[in-house]
């Protein structure tokens, strides 16, 4: 099949678009595979489009071009066709009023300032409400800390009375004993002195030694040295 350039192309807004204004480019009739760029007022290309394109029967391209133009402020663009053997070139532009383009939300903007600020404060009062809790569990724990001392130290008081008691029944028994054992001794001595009577002697002067002087009366005797 021998080289062929195609009908004219049509160019029409389809509408909206996220945020731009979609258009589209149709032509028909190309051989071999036509090539397709999309330029704004200066010339300059978009490389973002979408293309889809299709053979017929007789072996002849049909294509379609879409371009979102996201800037309002291009005013128009043109979308040019070219057949690679013959060099030929066909193209249309089409102007994009400014209305076609959907406006922003006022809402958008101030909704992008606010949401970092809202995040910010979540931030803020979870760091408070983590703060205070630990605080809280802080002074619980110092709380019990202090009641667990002061347990103690009323166990360790009663201890101490209970072991003063104990040693104070000692000695008081220990002082019973002695004061006891003390009567009992005066008793004693009182019975050795009612029991125990001196008795008069007469000493045998044979049966002294030397060293032994006796007295006249024969009661007393003393050693000689």
């Amino acid at each position: 099949m021998s080289s062929g350039v195609g009908s004219v192309p049509q160019v029409h807004i389809s509408g909206p678009e996220e945020d731009g204004v979609q258009v589209v480019y149709t032509a028909s009739g190309w051989f071999p595979e036509p090539q397709v760029q999309w330029r704004d007022p200066r010339g300059e290309q978009f490389l973002k489009f979408s293309k889809v394109q299709a053979q017929d029967t007789e072996g002849l391209f049909s294509v379609e071009a879409t371009l979102v133009v996201r800037d309002s402020s291009v005013g128009s663009v043109t979308c040019s066709i070219l057949n690679p053997t013959l060099s030929q070139e066909k193209a249309m532009a089409i102007v994009i009023p400014e209305p076609f383009f959907p406006r922003a939300s006022p809402w958008k903007p101030a909704f992008l300032v606010i949401l970092p600020l809202l995040l910010l404060l979540l931030l803020g009062a979870a760091y408070y409400t983590q703060r205070e809790h630990s605080t809280q569990m802080r002074e619980l724990q110092e709380q019990g800390d202090l009641g667990q001392a002061k347990e103690e130290d009323r166990q360790t008081k009663e201890e101490a009375l209970k072991g003063t008691g104990e040693l104070q029944a000692i000695l008081d028994q220990r002082k019973a004993a002695y004061l006891a054992a003390w009567r009992k001794a005066q008793l004693y001595a009182d019975w050795q002195k009612r029991q125990f009577r001196a008795w008069p002697v007469t000493l045998d002067p044979g049966s002294c030694s030397d060293e032994i002087v006796l007295s006249h009366d024969k009661k007393s005797l003393t050693f000689s040295i």
